[in-house]
């Protein structure tokens, strides 16, 4: 039988919408987000470090509670010499917890940054984790692909590849006012500082805590200036002071070993010294992660002006470097400060390699990559050009909760635009005389934050108090010298998903 034809009536008869050929839809195109390869690998590198703080504490009895709890706590360090700026600079990178994870990897067994589930949690408070913390210190001195030794070896010339790592003889050491002891790897005494400071181990070099007078543990106890980890930092940053002007007379140079070093000198040296530990060519990757930690990559584009040729340079510096201004009419703010350093400028006099003039060139700079921990140095030293003399600004410079550098990153994608911010997470202070003075420091704990003036540490607010840093100047004397911030997760939407899928 055939199929009964239904004719088309007024209720299904088709439309003329539908009697038209419909275009066919065009495939959309992924949206990129904007965000340079050297930035992306970098991110990628940083998020591999575990950012749990390194706790393995023995655990102190809490009165309030009546219960027995992991002590959290900053601890304070002895200043009975002309130190307080090498400890307020210690105890910021000591409140770094991804730096500290990536310092503790040093002559680790198999150092993958296994990072855990909950990534906001810290460690463990419970006996298990002492027990990974002592399992993990047994796994020292095995050789793999992915662990990070002492850098021993030799360069072609002949010359220690890490020049802290030496063990002269006495008739070897080039000045009798460098210390004995101050040929060591810094990564070694930077590790065993972590661990004093934060694992548990004791100062007499136990795998217990100090005790008090009556016996009681004390993990909060001050850190002794003549504690080995300690002195050893001290001693190599007086030989490297010393190296930097081999060619003065004896009394020059005493007054040198003698004077107080200014903190951002002495970061310079411990990070540069931190680097010679590394072998490069054996462990690239490591270099790669101390790259990721701490050094902005910027990309200098300049033009002659002379027959307009492009040049393109891109630099990596560890943090920025600013001046406030002089004038205390004017308000000045970190974020202002940064801006007028990004600005575009011109530099007088420069050979171009393509015309052969010496011409102007406008530079136009762009931040290719930021680093996890942006260090910001302002520059407080000022020169009196009529009497020669330097002296310090004292200028109030305001730091605000949220430092975003967006706006001077380099383009690159099709879509959203990928934020780079900062949020304050320490400061070194200084107070007095630019050549002299004191240091102090604010750092972001676990828990809480704390003023830190050598051996005294005092609570100013919890963790999630965003002012409690912001204070400058502090207690009316105290100007903010350093300040070291945190780079801030991207928020959970359409460019963060994006990014997570190139990750």
């Amino acid at each position: 039988m055939a199929p009964k034809h239904r004719y088309p009536t007024k209720g299904n008869r088709p439309t003329q919408a539908q009697t038209q050929i419909q275009p066919q839809a065009q495939p959309q195109t992924r949206s990129i987000p904007r965000i340079t390869p050297l930035q992306l690998r970098r991110t990628k590198i940083a998020n591999k470090i575990r950012k749990t703080w390194p706790i393995a504490r023995t655990k102190t009895y809490d009165a309030k509670t009546r219960r027995r709890k992991m002590n959290k706590d900053s601890r304070g360090m002895t200043n009975s010499d002309i130190v307080c700026n090498r400890n307020a600079l210690l105890q910021v990178l000591l409140h770094l917890p991804k730096f500290c994870n990536w310092v503790l990897e040093h002559k680790l067994k198999n150092a993958k940054h296994v990072k855990k589930d909950n990534k906001d949690a810290v460690e463990d408070e419970t006996e298990e984790g002492n027990e990974n913390h002592d399992k993990v210190e047994n796994e020292r001195e095995t050789h793999d692909s992915h662990a990070w030794f002492c850098n021993t070896g030799f360069n072609e010339d002949g010359s220690k590849k890490d020049p802290n790592y030496w063990t002269p003889k006495a008739e070897d050491i080039p000045d009798s006012l460098i210390p004995d002891h101050s040929w060591i790897c810094v990564a070694c005494l930077m590790k065993n500082l972590i661990e004093v400071y934060w694992c548990g181990i004791g100062e007499n070099g136990s795998d217990g805590e100090d005790e008090d007078e009556e016996g009681t543990p004390s993990p909060t106890r001050p850190l002794s200036q003549n504690l080995y980890p300690l002195s050893g930092i001290h001693d190599s940053a007086i030989r490297w002071r010393l190296q930097g002007i081999p060619n003065q007379p004896y009394n020059v140079r005493l007054v040198e070993k003698e004077s107080q070093q200014a903190a951002d000198e002495f970061l310079t040296h411990f990070l540069d010294a931190l680097e010679c530990s590394i072998d490069q060519t054996a462990h690239p990757d490591r270099y790669e992660q101390m790259q990721s930690l701490f050094y902005v990559s910027k990309n200098e584009t300049g033009t002659c002006t002379n027959c307009a040729h492009p040049v393109n340079k891109l630099t990596s510096h560890m943090g920025l470097d600013i001046v406030p201004l002089l004038s205390k009419r004017q308000s000045d703010s970190i974020d202002a400060a940064v801006a007028r350093d990004m600005a575009d400028h011109k530099i007088e006099g420069v050979n171009c390699e393509n015309c052969y003039h010496t011409a102007d060139r406008d530079v136009h700079t762009t931040i290719e990559a930021g680093p996890e921990y942006l260090v910001v140095r302002l520059q407080l030293t000022q020169y009196n050009q009529r009497t020669g003399q330097s002296y310090k600004n004292t200028n109030p410079v305001r730091i605000d909760p949220v430092l975003d550098l967006t706006q001077y990153t380099t383009s690159a994608g099709n879509g959203p635009v990928v934020p780079l911010r900062y949020r304050p997470i320490g400061i070194v202070f200084h107070a007095g005389a630019i050549d002299g003075g004191h240091y102090v420091s604010k750092v972001t704990g676990p828990e809480k934050k704390f003023f830190i003036n050598d051996d005294s540490v005092m609570e100013i607010g919890r963790v999630n108090d965003k002012g409690a840093l912001l204070e400058n100047p502090y207690q009316g004397g105290f100007n903010a010298y350093l300040v070291v911030y945190g780079k801030m997760a991207n928020e959970r939407g359409r460019s963060g998903r994006e990014l997570e899928g190139l990750m």
